[in-house]
Formats: C-alpha cells, sequence, structure tokens
C-alpha cells in the first residue's frame, strides 16, 4: 500500500482530501443501500474500480485481488437469498429451476443486495488505497473534530507500524537462518504465530 502511494502521490485520487472523500463513502453507501435495483449499485462498481484504476493508478489486477474474498461473500449472499426466497412460492414464479420459483421482483434484490456489498466495498477499498493514513488522521482532527487526546496517539501508533513489520521480517529471517521452514497452508501459520 505504501509502495502505491509513494508512486502515484500526484494522482488526482491521492491528493483529494480524506475528508471529501469520507463524505464521498458516505453519501454512495446512503444512495446504494436504500436503492433495491441492482444496476444502481453495479454502475457505482464499475464506476469506482474505473476512477481508482485511472486517477489512483492502481492496476485493476490488484483492486480484484483485493477485493476476490468479498466477491465470494457477495455470491454467498446471492446464493443464500435466491434459495430461500425460491421455497417460498406464493404466486406463479417468473423463473423456475426445480422446486424453486422466483418472481424478477426477487431475483432482482437478491442481485441487488451482492452488488451492493461488492460496491460499497470496492470504494471502501479505493479510500484505505489512496488516503494517507497521517492526512486522515489530520483530517479527523481538523474536519471532523475528533479530540487531540485521541487523534495523536492514533497517530503515533500508525508511526510504529512499519517498524513492527519490520521486526517481525528481522524474526522470520532469522528463523530461516536458524533453518526452520516457512509452513504451507493457513491453519500451520496460525499455529507457528505462537513463536513470535
Amino acid at each position: 500500500m505504501i509502495s502505491y502511494m509513494a508512486e502515484n502521490k500526484d494522482r488526482l485520487l491521492f491528493r483529494l482530501n480524506p475528508f471529501i472523500k469520507i463524505i464521498i463513502l458516505v453519501l454512495v453507501t446512503v444512495i446504494i443501500t436504500f436503492d433495491y435495483m441492482p444496476y444502481v449499485p453495479g454502475i457505482f462498481l464499475f464506476t469506482i474500480l474505473t476512477l481508482t484504476w485511472i486517477f489512483g493508478g492502481i492496476p485493476l489486477s490488484r483492486l480484484l485481488t483485493i477485493l476476490a474474498p468479498f466477491l465470494a461473500v457477495s455470491l454467498g449472499f446471492i446464493i443464500f437469498t435466491l434459495l430461500s426466497t425460491g421455497l417460498q412460492v406464493n404466486a406463479v414464479p417468473d423463473v423456475t429451476i426445480l422446486n424453486f420459483g422466483w418472481s424478477y421482483k426477487n431475483i432482482y434484490i437478491s442481485l441487488s443486495l451482492g452488488l451492493r456489498i461488492l460496491a460499497i466495498v470496492s470504494f471502501s477499498v479505493s479510500f484505505v488505497l489512496t488516503t494517507n493514513p497521517v492526512e486522515l488522521i489530520i483530517s479527523l482532527i481538523k474536519y471532523f473534530r475528533l479530540p487531540y487526546r485521541i487523534g495523536y496517539p492514533v497517530l503515533a501508533a500508525y508511526r510504529f507500524l512499519p517498524s513492527i513489520e519490520e521486526e517481525l521480517q528481522q524474526i522470520r529471517f532469522a528463523h530461516q537462518v536458524r533453518g526452520a521452514h516457512e509452513e504451507k497452508g493457513w491453519l500451520n501459520k496460525i499455529a507457528k504465530l505462537k513463536l513470535y
């Protein structure tokens, strides 16, 4: 994330005030939340991916990699809502598959739910990838009246995160030098965290 900021600091999305980005994020979230047609979140999803790619300089492959788990969650919500509404046939369904029947309205609502998740997450990912955390904290203090007692400790804590990451990397290198190998699979990696 830091490398994108260093490479693209002159791009429009990186120069935009975090306060304005937060306002846009909240407005888009409200608009998407109260609309039940799937094309509105779909248009917002396409728009934010395109804007982040063009005006933020973030490669589409990187964005899609980050959004991949949320795509799975979104598809899960779509399938679950379709299955749950497909069993409750009160009228003549417009679409039937096996014993499931859906009206077009149920299909639109299911697609809208999934696309809403993706659109809101993509706006959030764009915000995180194109916002300098130091500028964000300063903006929160200046415009949102975040108390200094909270803002500056958060800023100081954020300054220590890169040093913690460097220390963790040093520990990993020391383990490699001593012959410990990198574990495969996420369960083994979680179990190995005890060593750190």
